[in-house]
């Protein structure tokens, strides 16, 4: 993405582009960043996320696709196969 200051919505005191004041190209940029951050995150991101996945209650997708759910005991109930 380029800077570009004249872009800059007066509205944004925090200097942020609003989406729909991107260029196509730009927007483009934008979505292609975020979907390789969302498949390929950071140790830091994946090692919050796994501290989250280990509290009771905590749910998701387990090694064989399945929607699990954590139990108080370490154990994993399967939600959904």
């Amino acid at each position: 993405m380029t800077n570009r200051p004249e872009a800059i919505d007066p509205a944004a005191p925090d200097g942020r582009v609003p989406f729909h004041r991107l260029t196509e190209a730009e927007r483009a940029e934008v979505m292609a960043r975020m979907h390789k951050n969302f498949r390929n995150p950071s140790a830091e991101i994946r090692e919050f996320y796994a501290t989250i996945g280990q509290r009771t209650g905590a749910s998701g997708i387990d090694e064989k696709g399945r929607l699990v759910r954590q139990r108080a005991d370490g154990s994993l109930e399967v939600l959904e196969e």
